[in-house]
């Protein structure tokens, strides 16, 4: 489902913004993006090495793994991300965007970085139900998260004239923390 919403997100930011907007939405997450896909990996292998460990009755092995995984994690994202602050400017002016698109970019990057950080925590955080027959409850609660994310942000954009790319990034980073 976060494929789906994240098209339909592309698809509000182009229906209630300008060019800009879009423009700095679409290369801003699509950088960062790939670079945390490069260190990603870490998240991929607990499933198998926690569903091994609570198959073995280890629950307290499998923690372990998530710990391990989500300092591992922290380590090498924490430079890349922090990369981002400073380089997206650059990066957006070398990509042809004009003045006002870098400045959007460089704005939402500031807020995008951490939605990026905390999402992977949260996946290693969520090995664990994925591993011990709870995944149905996780995926309801990931598909009704990305439906009420991605319509009150459709609202917001509709309704709220000052509501820009920096707000959005804002609500996603505030709905993680509030669970929604």
């Amino acid at each position: 489902p976060e494929v789906l919403f994240e098209a339909l997100t592309v698809l509000l930011v182009s229906r209630y913004t300008d060019v800009n907007q879009l423009s700095a939405y679409i290369v801003t997450d699509l950088l960062i993006g790939t670079s945390e896909t490069l260190i990603k990996g870490f998240l991929e292998t607990l499933e198998t090495v926690c569903s091994h460990a609570v198959g073995y009755g280890n629950n307290k092995l499998a923690g372990q793994y998530v710990q391990i995984v989500a300092a591992l994690y922290s380590i090498f994202s924490v430079p890349l991300f922090g990369m981002w602050w400073f380089v997206m400017g650059p990066a957006l002016d070398w990509f042809g965007l004009n003045a006002a698109a870098v400045d959007i970019g460089i704005k939402y990057t500031k807020v995008l970085i951490f939605n990026y950080y905390l999402d992977g925590i949260f996946t290693a955080v969520g090995a664990i139900p994925d591993v011990t027959n709870k995944e149905r409850a996780t995926n309801i609660y990931k598909v009704s998260h990305e439906v009420i994310e991605f319509a009150v942000v459709w609202v917001l954009f509709a309704k709220v004239e000052e509501f820009d790319l920096f707000w959005m990034g804002v609500l996603h980073l505030g709905s993680a923390f509030i669970g929604i």
